[in-house]
């Protein structure tokens, strides 16, 4: 167990087997026992929030077979969950333990000689995985190699994980042998986001004679080339229309396009592509749900809940159907750091609320909320829960099964793929119940002369000509993201925000809403600067080619309650550096003087 404690070192914004343990708990596997050494504390520690076992092996010292003998005294001959011991792991990218959650299918917990492992084959430095059920062969083991020769006796029943060998530092025992892992580990993350802004064309232009500086992420993001070439591609080779051809290409757009509600559904973890329903974008996601499934079931009295920091997007859909049935919206607070007040929600979750509609992420103020605490509290009245995801899924992985979150909406033309398309995921519980928004081809069953049948969902909420050469972008966008490592993106924009903070809180007169610090914000800053109207500072930057945004955002009713009528928004993303944030410093310094 020499160097577990490296397992506590930091990936992005987890520690290392945070990520592990995570990663293992998506699949919903079972039982997790972890086994460590004498950091068993500290990985309690760390891991306390989560539904892992930890057991400590107290003759760590003799080596990894006494560590499985602990394990599997610990677990019982039933259980259908696994076994993680804990080894020499360091620094293992995102990417590669994402593809553990395609591993831990249930169906691989069967066979009762399973073993999981990276490709390595025994090498130190990596997590070693047993399914529980190769108990009784792992309590028969007795030969001093431990794991490593269970391993290389059973290749036949190994399922390997690929890693990239840069992407694993090992044999990391002294404090010079960290700080070089930590060194290579922080050049290879800004060498692959370097890289990444060549993939944006746009970038390369130029605005009044000076390269483009594009501030306005939360607004919607640039598409990378990627994306861009697969639209191409589409049009070029496969454009048709679907579900309706019995010819080649029709075939080949209706794979294309259900195929990306494929991946939509494993990127955000929902538990079929059934659970997506493609639509214009949040917009229409929640207009969706408030229509099809909310206005049926409210009544004169009813309540629905929103919070102070709503977009419009999530605020009038809830008002429109209020006004037609008599039902009236409610208000979480939020408090003078510019977070939820969750302290005035109890008494909010009334009997007869209907549904409480939470932004993940606040445009304006780039704060996180606590949407799983939300959700769990919400569930308790049996109240279900609508989040508003636009400004998270290009930031932090989601995944909706592990919030409990009964619909999710998000739109792709924020997370660097087009506009027109946007996803609804519904609780399978609830889909019978959503009836057609609209009517048309592609949702009916049958139709007769004086009434028609519907479709199955979600194909019924989906009427007309679907966005398919958008749903292929969207496709090829998750790509990136995926490629690019959300655990990065959210690390640069965390590193972008506090950098940021520090240079914007230095201008005299300039004040910032919302959270001052990184822990619950995102990339997205608001801000005043003085007495200048916002639109005038968006002006002077627009002069030196930075792009921001000015204005209400779509938020009058958290500007009300911060007492402005407009702020300066500057937010984030995977191509942004800190010289677009010295610039940006620089050019508000202008606007000060200008206008002081």
């Amino acid at each position: 167990m020499k160097g577990s404690n490296k397992l506590l070192l930091p990936l992005a914004n987890k520690t290392v087997i945070e990520h592990v343990v995570d990663t293992i708990a998506l699949s919903k596997v079972g039982e997790i026992i972890v086994v460590s050494g004498h950091q068993a504390d500290l990985v309690q520690k760390v891991l306390q929030n989560r539904s892992a076992k930890i057991i400590k092996n107290t003759n760590f010292h003799t080596g990894m077979t006494s560590s499985i003998q602990t394990g599997v005294h610990a677990v019982s001959s039933n259980s259908r969950g696994i076994l993680l011991f804990l080894s020499d792991l360091v620094f293992i990218e995102s990417s590669e333990l994402n593809d553990l959650v395609d591993v831990f299918d249930s169906s691989l917990w069967q066979d009762r000689k399973v073993i999981i492992s990276p490709s390595f084959q025994g090498q130190s430095g990596h997590p070693v995985i047993f399914s529980a059920y190769y108990r009784s062969h792992l309590l028969q083991h007795q030969e001093p190699e431990g794991c490593w020769g269970i391993i290389q006796q059973n290749m036949d029943h190994l399922r390997q994980v690929p890693m990239d060998t840069d992407h694993v530092l090992q044999d990391i025992d002294t404090e010079t042998d960290y700080q070089k892992a930590v060194q290579q580990f922080n050049t290879r993350q800004k060498k692959c986001l370097l890289q990444a802004k060549a993939d944006f064309p746009i970038l390369q232009r130029k605005i009044n004679g000076k390269p483009l500086i594009y501030l306005d992420n939360a607004a919607t993001t640039q598409k990378p080339k990627q994306v861009l070439e697969s639209l191409i591609s589409f049009y070029e080779q496969h454009n048709s229309n679907v579900h309706r051809g019995i010819y080649k290409l029709s075939e080949e757009a209706t794979s294309l396009y259900e195929g990306a509600r494929h991946k939509v559904a494993k990127f955000i973890g929902a538990p079929s592509s059934q659970s997506v329903v493609f639509t214009r974008g949040t917009t229409e996601s929640i207009n969706l749900t408030a229509f099809s499934w909310l206005k049926p079931r409210l009544k004169k009295g009813d309540r629905i809940l929103v919070t102070e920091m709503e977009h419009h997007s999530n605020l009038v859909p809830w008002q429109m159907v209020a006004r037609e049935t008599g039902a009236q919206l409610h208000y979480l607070p939020i408090t003078k750091q510019g977070t939820l007040d969750l302290e005035s929600l109890d008494a909010l979750l009334a009997p007869n609320t209907s549904i409480l509609a939470v932004s993940a992420v606040s445009n304006v103020l780039g704060t996180v909320n606590p949407i799983r605490r939300l959700v769990e509290l919400a569930h308790r009245h049996n109240i279900p829960v609508l989040v508003d995801g636009a400004q998270a899924v290009a930031r932090q992985k989601v995944d909706v099964e592990t919030l409990g979150c009964d619909f999710f909406a998000f739109s792709a033309h924020k997370m660097y793929g087009p506009t027109g398309i946007g996803v609804l995921y519904c609780k399978p519980q609830y889909q019978q119940e959503m009836q057609p928004f609209m009517g048309g081809g592609g949702m009916i069953e049958e139709v007769l002369e004086q009434e028609s049948s519907w479709a199955e969902y979600p194909w019924k909420l989906e009427a007309g000509t679907p966005p398919v050469d958008e749903a292929v972008g969207l496709s090829a966008a998750i790509d990136y993201l995926q490629e690019m490592g959300l655990e990065l993106i959210w690390a640069h924009e965390q590193d972008l925000t506090d950098y940021a903070l520090q240079k914007l809180t230095q201008i005299p007169g300039l004040q910032v809403h919302g959270p001052l610090g990184t822990a619950e914000r995102a990339g997205v800053i608001s801000f005043q600067i003085g007495t200048i109207h916002p639109h005038d500072v968006a002006q002077v930057l627009d002069d030196d080619g930075i792009a921001v945004r000015a204005g209400h955002h779509c938020a009058q009713i958290l500007m009300n309650r911060l007492g402005v009528h407009a702020t300066v928004r500057v937010s984030f993303s995977l191509y942004n550096d800190y010289s677009d944030i010295d610039l940006l410093a620089e050019s508000l310094t202008k606007a000060l003087q200008l206008f002081e």
